[in-house]
């Protein structure tokens, strides 16, 4: 089925301090996707994405617009629009928003099986 999916009208949900908001794009609640949950992302100023190592899932990150970081093992990396990072089974990830504009962040996590 196609559905089209316009993210400004998704709901936007806070994740708690300095984590910035979530919106469901695509999951159970949005497109009826049932193996995988795609969320948008957006941070301000000193927030951040919190990949944590999913044991049963892989997850793509990927920087729509601004500027930050992916911090991979202890190690920042400066990144931008059109970079991002792909993780496998229990491999997590921290992306820091940085500079003067906000970073959106699209994640996708989709189970192994």
């Amino acid at each position: 089925m196609i559905q089209f999916i316009d993210t400004e009208a998704c709901e936007r949900v806070a994740q708690g301090p300095g984590l910035g908001t979530a919106a469901e794009v695509m999951g159970p609640g949005r497109c009826g996707a049932q193996n995988g949950r795609g969320l948008l992302r957006r941070l301000g100023p000193g927030e951040r994405v919190e990949a944590g190592a999913l044991p049963g899932a892989r997850q793509l990150l990927y920087l729509m617009e601004g500027e930050g970081t992916i911090e991979l093992g202890g190690k920042a990396h400066p990144a931008g629009a059109g970079m991002g990072v792909y993780l496998d089974l229990a491999e997590g990830a921290v992306i820091r928003q940085r500079g003067s504009s906000p970073l959106k962040v699209f994640h996708l996590i989709v189970p192994k099986e």
